[in-house]
């Protein structure tokens, strides 16, 4: 019986360990390896910051601007942006944080004037 709770005891301490370890590589890992960079530009529009994924090239038709909202992000629409994309600009945006606090200030000629300044003086890519 000894014997059996001396391999039970040596198994956990065993488990435990390799549990450790695996914690404090993990911990190290997040700590010290370099930061994700999303995709897309961090621009300021009118004091506003945006971030913005612009693709495919610019032509004769209508630049197209998928807007995220409802509590999402862009990469929801990211099927619609690469069927679109082929023949076609469009242009992914997510308003920034500090912006859905104060997005009630926000004037409809204000918002015109963004999707104008997107649409037609947005160099990206």
């Amino acid at each position: 019986m000894k014997l059996i709770l001396k391999i039970l005891k040596w198994i956990g301490t065993f488990l435990a360990g390799i549990i450790l370890l695996l914690i404090v590589s993990g911990a190290c890992y997040r700590l010290f390896s370099s930061k994700p960079v999303p995709p897309g530009k961090l621009v300021d529009v009118n004091g506003t910051k945006l971030h913005i994924r612009a693709e495919g090239k610019k032509n004769d038709l209508p630049t197209v601007i998928l807007e995220a909202g409802a509590n999402s992000h862009t990469d929801m629409l990211h099927w619609i942006a690469e069927g679109l994309k082929k023949n076609m600009r469009v242009i992914r945006l997510f308003w920034f944080l500090p912006l859905l606090n104060n997005i009630e200030n926000l004037k409809k000629k204000d918002i015109e004037r963004m999707v104008l300044i997107l649409t037609n003086k947005f160099n990206y890519g």
